[in-house]
C-alpha cells in the first residue's frame, strides 16, 4: 500500500460572463459540464499525482436553473 493521502479541497473559480449565459440569464449547461469535468480531473490528479482525462459522459441530467 502507498502511503495514506490527506484529503484536501480543490478550489476551482470560474468567471462567469453574459455570454456565458442564456436568455434567462443561466449558465448554458455545457459551460457548466466543463468546468464540473475541470474540477473533478483537478481533484483526481491531485489525490493520485497523476494526469487524468474525461473519456466519456454517459449522462448529465438539468432539471431546471
Amino acid at each position: 500500500m502507498g502511503e495514506p493521502r490527506s484529503i484536501e479541497p480543490v478550489v476551482l473559480l470560474d468567471e462567469v460572463f453574459p455570454g456565458d449565459t442564456n436568455a434567462l440569464n443561466t449558465l448554458f449547461g455545457g459551460h457548466l459540464m466543463s468546468i464540473m469535468d475541470r474540477a473533478a480531473g483537478l481533484a483526481a490528479s491531485k489525490f493520485a499525482h497523476e494526469e487524468f482525462v474525461t473519456v466519456s459522459v454517459d449522462a448529465l441530467k438539468f432539471e431546471r436553473p
